[in-house]
């Protein structure tokens, strides 16, 4: 008889160390919309919920690679007026974007930077929650990354991440046909290389799960070079994603290979001193 399949939640509870739940319960795994906002209005799911569920009034809080802000935004709206967000975009628009949004929306407990997320304009040891959906994959210099992270986090700071990682090593051709179609994909290193990084930069506590979330597949990427010519061999030409994606997931196993998954990390307290 085969063995009953365990979920993500079951293996987070039992893996999670006692330290971590209190931040990141199991319960944060899912991808509930958010409570409604104190002021009535109901918030906007977020992108990286269980980052934003953690959130504490008063905390100082740091989106990499925030876009328009959409997720700062509502971050300053849980950390109240004692609180503050930063927000980290290398595009100009993006931030242009996100600066106009604050603004129309009255929010004035966030600060927008546009510049490298390997160098941030934050002091060191001055950040609560470093939270980041989608940015991180497709850097190529991840170790910067994480370093420059840690050395913003206060002490016993945490990192809460969304991203998509490899279970595996891509074969060569998947790769080749896949890679740009596949939002993500590019630049994904494997979950243990990840975690190495996240030691290498300092982290402990160290906890990176597969969300079950699907793979969110560009079906207008893929209408030219060999992402078409694969296309092509299933028979298939312009399609929609929500057709197109799961018959490639399926017959390809592209699932086996990646998944999106929610890192957390948290910043070793200093020791004290003997």
């Amino acid at each position: 008889m085969a063995e009953p399949a365990i979920s993500n939640v079951s293996v987070f509870q039992r893996k999670a160390p006692t330290l971590v739940r209190p931040i990141w319960p199991a319960e944060l795994m899912d991808d509930a919309p958010l409570p409604p906002s104190g002021d009535g209005g109901a918030k906007r799911a977020s992108a990286n919920t269980a980052a934003m569920k953690s959130l504490a009034p008063g905390e100082t809080v740091v989106d990499v690679g925030c876009g328009s802000g959409h997720d700062v935004l509502a971050a300053a709206r849980i950390v109240g007026s004692a609180g503050r967000v930063i927000g980290i975009d290398n595009s100009p628009e993006k931030v242009e974007q996100a600066r106009r949004d604050a603004c129309a929306a009255g929010i004035s407990n966030v600060t927008f930077y546009l510049c490298r997320i390997d160098s941030v304009p934050v002091p060191a040891n001055s950040v609560d929650c470093i939270m980041s959906h989608g940015a991180i994959n497709g850097a190529s210099n991840k170790p910067a990354i994480f370093r420059e992270m840690h050395r913003v986090l206060r002490p016993g700071g945490r990192v809460m991440i969304s991203d998509v990682a490899l279970k595996d090593l891509l074969p060569a051709d998947v790769a080749e046909a896949l890679i740009d179609c596949v939002d993500g994909l590019a630049g994904a290193v494997e979950i243990s290389t990840y975690r190495t990084l996240l030691q290498a930069a300092g982290f402990e506590q160290i906890l990176i799960a597969e969300t079950g979330a699907s793979l969110s597949f560009n079906s207008s990427r893929a209408t030219s070079g060999t992402a078409a010519a694969m296309l092509a061999s299933y028979g298939i030409g312009l399609a929609t994603r929500d057709s197109l994606f799961p018959q490639m997931a399926n017959d390809d196993g592209l699932e086996h290979y990646a998944a999106v998954v929610r890192v957390y990390a948290v910043r070793a307290a200093d020791a004290v001193p003997a």
